[in-house]
């Protein structure tokens, strides 16, 4: 069974586009990544359209489907965590889950590194972290 968009939140072509997806009782905020250089002020433009839906429809968990992205976030990107997990909470959402890249992937080492910082930001939020190897084994962690 596949999971049906719903509807289309915000689209940054080239980088990610947000949506509301639902699989039977299931819902969710997906966030598609291409190319993980999205700019900084797309990057927010991004959550805050996806929080406020999620707060609009009930819904508390965040998928990063981050397996088919390019590139590595910029260095602006993980000290502004800090200041954008608190507004999860406020919006209700209490799950992120990733989509690993595959280990044959270039940046795999690196989006390692990075998941550190964004794990322990998560958690002194908290925000569930969980990681996925595939979709269908994500959207099975969704509430």
């Amino acid at each position: 069974m596949k999971d049906d968009v719903v509807k289309v939140i915000i689209k940054f072509p080239g980088f990610f586009r947000v949506v509301r997806c639902q699989r039977g009782a299931k819902k969710w905020i997906s966030f598609q990544w291409l190319n993980l250089r999205a700019p900084l002020e797309d990057i927010k433009k991004g959550h805050e359209a996806g929080i406020v839906e999620a707060e609009n429809n009930g819904i508390t968990t965040y998928l990063a489907e981050t397996q088919h992205s390019k590139g590595q976030l910029r260095n602006e990107v993980t000290p502004w965590w800090s200041t954008f997990i608190p507004t999860l909470n406020k919006g209700g959402v209490n799950k992120i889950i990733t989509i690993d890249k595959s280990e044959d992937n270039k940046g795999a080492a690196l989006d390692r590194i990075t998941r550190k910082d964004w794990t322990k930001n998560l958690s002194s939020g908290g925000i569930d972290y969980y990681s996925a190897k595939d979709k269908d084994s994500a959207i099975d962690l969704v509430d």
